[in-house]
């Protein structure tokens, strides 16, 4: 079983994030299983490569193709995720939250926020709507997006220097 009582799905990589060691603290424990695998370190990010020049495919949580490069010009604070994640995911959600509030007016006008699922199959974008509205996130300045395929997702996360894996 993965976090969140999920299986056979890819799992966050380990950053070193204190949520997360409270997370692997609380949810290893009453997953027993949990202690099998060690926590995989994020990679540097791929150099020279923008996630404005890949030609993965996305859609948008109204199922919209939506281009990485529309994001081009402003800043992006980009967030992979789960959407039926009930641990460490709603404590990424409320972190952009956050961050996005720390900012100001104008400066929070010019920032693009994006979560990016690693779970399209169970992230539909039904599921990815309902997200944005538990959380309280405002469609015009975030996006939810999903790949059309696996090496999409992991093209992006390649770049970002983020790693995950499959749970047998």
């Amino acid at each position: 079983r993965a976090c969140g009582g999920r299986e056979a799905e890819p799992t966050e990589g380990a950053t070193g994030d204190p949520h997360h060691a409270a997370h692997a603290s609380a949810e290893h424990a009453a997953h027993g299983d949990h202690g099998r695998h060690e926590p995989i370190p994020a990679q540097a990010p791929t150099m020279n490569t923008s996630i404005f020049q890949l030609e993965s495919r996305f859609t948008d949580a109204s199922g919209q193709p939506f281009p990485l490069s529309r994001l081009s010009g402003e800043p992006a604070l980009v967030v992979m995720f789960y959407g039926t994640c009930t641990t460490i995911c709603p404590v990424l959600a409320e972190d952009a939250k956050a961050i996005t509030q720390a900012l100001s007016a104008e400066d929070r006008a010019h920032l693009r926020v994006v979560f990016v699922t690693f779970d399209p199959v169970r992230d539909t974008a039904e599921r990815m709507q309902a997200f944005a509205r538990e959380h309280g996130f405002d469609l015009e300045r975030t996006a939810l997006l999903r790949g059309a395929s696996d090496g999409d997702i992991r093209e992006l996360s390649a770049v970002l220097g983020v790693q995950y894996r499959k749970l047998p």
